[in-house]
């Protein structure tokens, strides 16, 4: 019986881990100038933003040296989760020569402070507190 509490115990403090957001469907368009890479940030609580790093390698993965600079979009502090973000990346202005057959994108995003959703309509101001799913 006191395995089976341990285990319990290990679940409820893990579970909330097991939601995490999560960077899926990353995409990258090659402009004549520019990269663009397209990516979904889901899985994130209601409010919730986050500081988005962007890391590139041309060695498959085995070290991410190459400077990733000149970036805007959904990209550094303050990003909030959702579909379709974009970052455009400026390649010429930090590196001369980007060709390889093992370019490697890694995009780290990190949980920020909660926002929550506010909204205003005839003299009242809303704020989000809080959501629920109903399971139905």
């Amino acid at each position: 019986m006191k395995k089976l509490s341990f285990l319990f115990l290990i679940l409820i403090i893990f579970t909330p881990l097991i939601r995490a957001q999560q960077i899926e469907n990353i995409r990258v368009k090659n402009l004549p100038d520019k990269l663009n890479i397209i990516y979904d940030l889901t899985h994130e609580k209601a409010g919730q933003q986050f500081d988005v790093k962007l890391l590139c390698s041309v060695d498959g993965g085995a070290s991410f040296n190459t400077n990733v600079v000149t970036v805007n979009g959904d990209i550094g502090k303050n990003v909030y989760g959702g579909k379709d973000k974009i970052i455009v990346w400026d390649v010429l202005k930090d590196t001369k020569n980007l060709r390889s057959e093992n370019v490697v994108f890694k995009l780290i995003a990190t949980p920020e402070k909660i926002k929550n959703l506010t909204d205003y309509a005839q003299d009242f101001d809303f704020e989000l507190i809080d959501c629920f799913k109903r399971n139905q």
